[in-house]
């Protein structure tokens, strides 16, 4: 029997998932997740019907991000035009430094689009502010690292329960624990439920990484080169499995990789070069 994972602490404070995403998948850590914000986001799907007659996961219009480094303006995205339904992959390609990972930094909303349109599972993400942001993404976003991230001091199912505990505090434990471990024998992990990460190999915590973002049942995926520290063999089966998993729970995915193999799995692929994003030249992207 595994004790509880307390993650209400006198500080407020949540272990913490760090990198390039910060402390995204565990839903800003110094707000607090067991409690929720004092504003109040309504339920998403009446939300996402009120606020999106499309169906669309995704829209983004002419979406733009400045930032300043040096005092100097930089403008990292450049009339960003993306739709996503739900169910459908997009692979973005294109060089590092192209601003592949700003734009998932904005469909999170870790990052605030300095002009357009951005909205995602009906939230106009430019009119939430930072708290009803952390809502959002708890409530709609899962996200795979490239270097997986998972909580050392956590077995399997401890990594992928604390994401329910999280981003469903009114989910008796039970319940979270058996919702886990169902995700987990989905990826393939039954037997490993009771393992820490540092007994796992890359593959299967990765898979772990896969049961932890999808356990909430997310409206749309974020994978920033969710196979680059993978073999071949091992991305390759990683790679079906998180298309499996996304379309039976019908989850909308945006895919960084440079990997053709991992792309050309996507419903669409698109380029992305010094912060442009277009279509890859010859595809069919209908």
């Amino acid at each position: 029997m595994h004790n509880r994972v307390d993650i209400s602490f006198p500080d407020r404070s949540l272990p913490c998932v760090t990198g390039l995403f910060g402390p995204l998948f565990f839903a800003d850590c110094s707000r607090g997740a067991r409690k929720r914000d004092t504003q109040h986001i309504p339920p998403r799907d009446t939300q996402a019907q009120s606020n999106s007659m499309s169906g669309l996961i995704i829209d983004t219009q002419d979406a733009n991000l400045v930032l300043s480094l040096g005092g100097e303006p930089l403008h990292v995205l450049k009339d960003i035009n993306l739709s996503l339904g739900p169910s459908e992959a997009v692979a973005i390609v294109g060089p590092s430094g192209s601003g592949k990972t700003s734009l998932l930094m904005v469909l999170a909303g870790l990052e605030r689009a300095t002009g357009g349109k951005v909205e995602v599972a009906g939230h106009d993400l430019r009119a939430l502010n930072e708290d009803n942001l952390a809502v959002y993404r708890r409530e709609n976003i899962g996200i795979i690292f490239q270097h997986f991230h998972l909580v050392p001091s956590l077995t399997a199912l401890d990594n992928v329960g604390l994401a329910l505990e999280i981003a469903r505090p009114e989910m008796p434990l039970r319940q979270a624990r058996e919702a886990a471990a169902a995700m987990l024998e989905e990826v393939g992990l039954k037997d490993r439920l009771t393992h820490l990460p540092g007994a796992l190999s890359g593959g299967e915590q990765q898979r772990v990484g896969l049961a932890r973002a999808m356990v909430t049942e997310p409206r749309l995926l974020l994978a920033d080169e969710p196979t680059g520290s993978l073999d071949q063999d091992t991305a390759t089966r990683i790679g079906e499995l998180m298309f499996s998993v996304t379309r039976k729970q019908k989850t909308a995915m945006v895919l960084i990789t440079h990997d053709p193999a991992l792309a050309l799995r996507a419903d669409r692929r698109l380029g992305m070069d010094r912060g442009h994003l277009t279509p890859i030249a010859g595809e069919d992207q209908s």
